[in-house]
């Protein structure tokens, strides 16, 4: 198994980090470099980790989340220059409720997305496990236009897999 760099790094409402790892741990509850949930924030709903090694931000998001939430957690990401340079993005959403509406999705975007420094271009793909959060994923990629080329995914591996090769 190749070796994988990794580090939470941040987590809306409070920072952490966990010690990198030369291999990925083999234990039950580990997902493509993501730590256990017992070594994450019982609160935190947003997280991500950075992998220096192949240039990909993994997002993780659980739980019920609300536009405060979203917008929160992606001026955190802004905030930290690093994730500005990552234009390949993994997104665990299959563990959260998204609650809100397009109006929504449409003010988010105007008012942090469309007002970002500069970044790398993004490569999203998005996995998901319900039909609802499928629909809700594909309207913000509707409204988002230009800013990310994404795809939504049922598994994992077929969304590593398309985010690797492009």
């Amino acid at each position: 198994m190749r070796a994988v760099s990794y580090k939470v790094l941040s987590v809306v409402g409070r920072a952490f980090a966990v010690p990198r790892s030369e291999t990925p741990p083999e234990a039950p509850g580990y997902l493509h470099g993501f730590p256990p949930a017992t070594d994450i924030a019982a609160d935190a709903a947003l997280s991500y980790v950075l992998d220096f090694e192949r240039n990909i931000l993994h997002q993780r998001w659980r739980g019920t989340i609300q536009p405060m939430d979203v917008v929160a957690y992606w001026q955190r990401l802004i905030a930290d220059e690093a994730t500005l340079a990552f234009g390949r993005h993994l997104n665990d959403l299959r563990e959260c409720r998204l609650e809100f509406s397009g109006d929504q999705w449409l003010s988010m975007i105007a008012d942090v997305l469309e007002r970002m420094p500069a970044h790398a271009p993004w490569r999203a793909a998005i996995v998901v496990d319900s039909a609802e959060t499928a629909g809700t994923v594909r309207q913000f990629l509707g409204y988002a236009g230009d800013l990310v080329e994404a795809q939504v995914f049922l598994r994992m591996d077929e969304a590593e897999t398309w985010l690797l090769d492009g």
